[in-house]
């Protein structure tokens, strides 16, 4: 199902959106980076180059005086670059050497004369293996899997709002092959395939019962907190644990402390004792109770006054020739496959058949494919 969504009608007829394509699942933005490492030929064998010379390659200009560039663009193409690496995607488009961040810790990037970027051999196989050296950008890269499902999108444009949650590679390849043994396969039998969404940052979704709809309908909402875990040491203190965040949470660790400080302060929760966060490169959040606190009760009232519980608000709106459409789950995987297969007759003619594409989908599946992290329940 491909819904068209009306815009404005003062809006111009050429107007140019910052919304994904449904073929690579990029934006303009983040499709200009990578065409421009290709260009520079900053391939995954080769060397890194600094960030800030591929920043002013992509339209930045360095102002030498001051620590900023004179394009106000500039700093929204770092916060791309950023978001594309490897500390921030289970399938990361960019390989960056330096200090981007991380999706366990609060704080950004470092500046980006000390960080150096090149492409991942994920983008060189998965997004680029088909794309001809050429100065004029394509207006997708020949994408060999939905990449608005493996990497998820979350970009603003224009009023509208694309939000897909990143799934697991495994389950988006098994349904792929799936719709190659079943060219009608329905959407029912697509999600014994596809568990649901898949966060870096792990999880736990609550409300499974409702991911048929949102996968359907193309929009919904995700009810995810975060994984805890009660540990007692040898003096019977018992500690609160959170081992894994919701993904609304990343880069937010410190207010979360602050608040669960402030809520045990004024006597909101009562019985705990400290907060600590030890996250290094997994989540690690200990929250230290006194010895008449109950465990239970604590994390119940944690998960309704903090956002280790939140909603995610999926809006499935991607750029189909041009225009933003709303699609399902079923309708991105197929307008996805018959793009793949243009891709491969335009390049084997006559000697192409679906076996080829099943053997193309496997090698991806057996080198990049990753165990889930994200548990789905029903609460």
């Amino acid at each position: 199902m491909t819904e068209l969504l009306r815009t404005d009608c003062f809006t111009p007829p050429k107007l140019c959106y910052n919304l994904p394509d449904f073929r690579d699942g990029l934006t303009p933005v983040q499709r200009k980076i990578i065409w421009n490492l290709k260009r520079m030929k900053l391939s995954n064998k080769g060397n890194y180059q600094r960030s800030s010379i591929v920043v002013h390659e992509c339209g930045g200009e360095w102002d030498e005086m001051h620590d900023h560039w004179v394009d106000g663009k500039s700093e929204e193409i770092y916060d791309n670059i950023a978001n594309m690496t490897q500390s921030q995607n289970a399938h990361a488009l960019i390989d960056g050497h330096g200090n981007f961040g991380h999706c366990h810790l609060d704080g950004n990037a470092a500046a980006p004369r000390f960080t150096a970027v090149k492409l991942s051999r994920f983008c060189e196989e998965g997004m680029l293996k088909y794309c001809k050296s050429s100065k004029n950008m394509p207006e997708s890269l020949f994408a060999r899997v939905p990449g608005c499902l493996i990497m998820g999108t979350h970009t603003v444009s224009n009023g509208f709002v694309s939000r897909v949650p990143s799934h697991n590679l495994c389950e988006i390849i098994n349904a792929m092959l799936a719709m190659l043994d079943n060219p009608d396969i329905i959407l029912e039998e697509i999600l014994r395939y596809i568990e649901g969404p898949d966060f870096i940052n792990g999880g736990v979704i609550i409300n499974e019962n409702e991911l048929a709809q949102i996968y359907k309908y193309g929009q919904g909402r995700l009810r995810i907190r975060g994984k805890t875990k009660i540990e007692t040491d040898k003096n019977g203190i018992k500690t609160i644990v959170i081992t894994e965040i919701p993904e609304t949470m990343r880069g937010k660790v410190k207010s979360f402390i602050d608040d669960v400080t402030y809520l045990s302060k004024y006597g909101i929760i009562e019985g705990i004792e400290d907060v600590k966060d030890l996250s290094l490169f997994q989540t690690r959040i200990e929250i230290i109770l006194n010895e008449t606190a109950n465990p239970e009760e604590i994390m119940k009232l944690l998960f309704e006054k903090t956002n280790l519980e939140d909603e995610i608000d999926c809006q499935f709106i991607l750029m189909e020739d041009g225009l933003p459409c709303r699609m399902s789950l079923l309708n991105i995987l197929s307008k996805h496959l018959d793009y793949y297969r243009s891709i491969l007759k335009n390049k084997y003619g006559n000697m192409y058949n679906d076996e080829l594409l099943r053997r193309e989908l496997l090698k991806i599946f057996y080198k990049y494919g990753t165990p889930r992290k994200t548990e789905i329940i029903n609460v």
